[in-house]
């Protein structure tokens, strides 16, 4: 009884706060790179993951996915974005028999030499950032179709020399109603120190379309900004590779995206398609499996971004 009213409960929250309603607050949010996605896998399927979530990715879009995980894990990835920003991600994760699954992350993004404007598009100088976020998750079966998950994330920023602090969680349902057929409800940042984080929802739906080939879809949108869609497909060639396309619709304004970075260089996105691969191994460090991620994103005018990651499972 109380893992369906848990159930009910977020469902309600996720309806009841719709993004549209709020997008009036759009530019007021800080720890804009938040919104940055660090998967290599998530973004070859248009960060349609919402609803697949069966990795340690899981932490940054879902954590009801955590509990997915069978065996214990660890990765990197290392991403060259915009503009000379370049961030890097760790995470772990250990199932725990009867319980669920713990895992922890931690994500930087870092850039130097960023020129500073004013108003009036005059050099100021060089501005230079320093932003993290460290996560700790936890995901298990609430019910035979029914996963949940909790995170507790503390997020710091730095620019020009200033700093800011806060903190937030993040909460996610994954509902496996039928076998091939999966719907995942994520609320993001909901913060609980400091002020003016990008609250974010989510809510996907996945689909095994045949044994080798998986649909995936997203909508999402945050308080600063309108509704947005992903959409991907990954076909899996054979047990070891892998292949992803996605597409991701932008809007034209974001608000403020890495405010203080990205308004001085004119960051505007536009609609693209992404890419991505996998590749696995079972003869990586010491026997143990390795999993090998890439994923590419155009931004346009504005270059293109790279994704690497490096996985194990124990």
């Amino acid at each position: 009884m109380i893992k369906k009213s848990l159930t009910v409960m977020l469902m309600l929250m996720w309806f009841s706060l719709p993004v549209e309603a709020i997008s009036k607050y759009s530019g007021t949010s800080n720890f804009q790179f938040l919104k940055i996605p660090p998967s290599a896998r998530a973004v070859g399927l248009g960060e349609a993951y919402t609803a697949v979530s069966d990795d340690l990715e899981a932490l940054i879009y879902n954590p009801a996915g955590l509990a997915q995980l069978t065996r214990e894990q660890m990765s990197t990835t290392y991403l060259q974005w915009l503009k000379d920003i370049w961030c890097g991600y760790f995470n772990y994760g250990k199932p725990l028999p009867q319980k669920g699954t713990i895992a922890a992350s931690i994500f930087y993004l870092t850039a130097i030499d960023i020129e500073k404007r004013g108003e009036d598009k005059s050099l100021l100088g060089n501005l230079s950032v320093n932003n993290g976020v460290a996560t700790v998750g936890f995901g298990r079966e609430l019910s035979e179709k029914i996963l949940g998950g909790a995170s507790v994330k503390i997020a710091f920023e730095s620019y020009d020399n200033k700093g800011w602090t806060a903190g937030a969680i993040d909460l996610g349902l994954l509902l496996r109603f039928y076998p091939r057929f999966n719907v995942g409800i994520s609320l993001l940042n909901l913060s609980f120190f400091g002020t003016n984080l990008p609250f974010g929802q989510r809510l996907g739906l996945a689909y095994q379309v045949h044994r080798k080939v998986r649909f995936a879809m997203d909508l999402y949108g945050y308080r600063d900004s309108g509704l947005r869609f992903g959409g991907g497909l990954e076909y899996k060639y054979n047990r070891n590779l892998s292949l992803r396309l996605g597409y991701k619709g932008f809007e034209d304004n974001l608000g403020r995206v890495e405010a203080k970075v990205l308004e001085s260089i004119g960051m505007d996105e536009v609609p693209g398609l992404s890419l991505g691969v996998g590749i696995l191994t079972t003869q990586g460090l010491k026997g143990h499996a390795m999993k090998f991620d890439y994923g590419f994103v155009p931004y346009g005018r504005l270059g293109m971004t790279h994704h690497f990651s490096l996985g194990f499972e124990f």
